[in-house]
């Protein structure tokens, strides 16, 4: 199946880590002038977000263990950032069938769809799905998809916003990654090198840019995957 028989996959979001979250907002919003609105906490992460959209669709998420409340799960690995790090993105799928059995035919392994969710500042549950995948080199590199079914995308929703100027993925595997983006239908842009995330972000006060090694570590099973872990 080539890329054109599948629905193709769009860049959703991008995750900016922190290890205190109002300390990593206040940071945010003095580096760019832009306060983020806040999200609200994912229950069975342990982690809670702050917001901004990029347009387009696309939205960036500040985010850290839940305030005041010991670090667990994903939180747990964000409370050993020593910085703010751009660590993953994700990339929308609007059929996860096709997903899926592009994902086998690449010889990946996947966990999901799974549900993940949010509770909003209103106390509001917002749901999704959510699609991981493993069995490979690119650890945080290879995003993980997401399809929010019935659930508005939170850049139609968010007030606070930037523009996008660039983001590229730098690996030692950069001809065997782009081959699977253009096998799942995403396109980004992929340079050799160390592996790293690059965001450029326009903003009040200037150009501003984020980096970060991608991932936390390497995924490579159905017993490593980042959402899936207890």
């Amino acid at each position: 199946m080539k890329a054109t028989d599948l629905e193709k996959l769009c860049l959703d979001h991008f995750l900016i880590g922190v290890c205190d979250l109002e300390v990593g907002v206040k940071e945010f919003a003095e580096r760019t002038g832009v306060m983020p609105t806040k999200g609200g906490i994912h229950p069975s992460q342990g982690t809670a977000n702050y917001l901004v959209t990029l347009g387009n669709n696309i939205y960036l998420e500040i985010i850290g263990p839940i305030p005041d409340k010991e670090p667990f799960g994903m939180g747990l690995h964000l409370n050993k950032f020593t910085q703010p790090q751009l660590f993953w993105y994700a990339a929308t799928s609007q059929c996860m069938a096709d997903t899926v059995n592009q994902a086998k035919s690449l010889g990946f392994d996947y966990l999901g769809p799974i549900q993940g969710e949010r509770l909003t500042a209103e106390n509001i549950k917002l749901t999704w799905e959510i699609l991981e995948l493993g069995n490979h080199p690119y650890a945080g590199c290879m995003p993980f998809i997401i399809d929010w079914k019935d659930t508005p995308h939170p850049s139609s929703t968010i007030i606070p916003k930037l523009e996008l100027n660039k983001f590229k993925v730098s690996t030692a595997a950069d001809k065997d990654l782009l081959s699977s983006f253009d096998a799942l239908g995403l396109t980004v842009d992929v340079l050799p090198g160390t592996a790293e995330l690059y965001l450029e972000l326009s903003t009040p006060k200037g150009i501003v840019h984020y980096s970060g090694f991608p991932g936390f570590r390497s995924v490579q099973s159905g017993k490593n995957y980042l959402f899936g872990e207890s």
